[in-house]
């Protein structure tokens, strides 16, 4: 399966979903912080067919700043999503 990375933030629908996917697989309910929506470039979004499975996001504020945040369901781990999301946000960054 090739995974599709967007820069961008998800749909509101999207992100529930994921929510739930998360709920099932792992077995609890998580915490999702939600991306801001901005055109900053700071928010990607990882999907397998359609389907959001991942999102990732740069910290800009905070104690956390600089710091990189991601929420991928459990059985797409090992599969280097999130190093890749890591270096487009990153890349990205020091392209502005």
């Amino acid at each position: 399966m090739k995974i599709a990375l967007h820069n961008e933030r998800p749909e509101e629908a999207q992100l529930r979903r994921l929510m739930d996917d998360l709920a099932v697989e792992a077995g609890v309910q998580p915490h999702l912080e939600e991306p801001e929506a901005d055109s900053s470039g700071r928010v990607i979004a990882a999907y397998d067919c359609g389907r959001l499975i991942g999102v990732g996001r740069l910290v800009d504020t905070g104690a956390e700043a600089g710091s990189f945040e991601c929420t991928l369901l459990p059985s797409y781990s090992g599969r280097e999503i999130e190093s890749s999301m890591r270096k487009l946000l990153s890349a990205r960054r020091m392209c502005r």
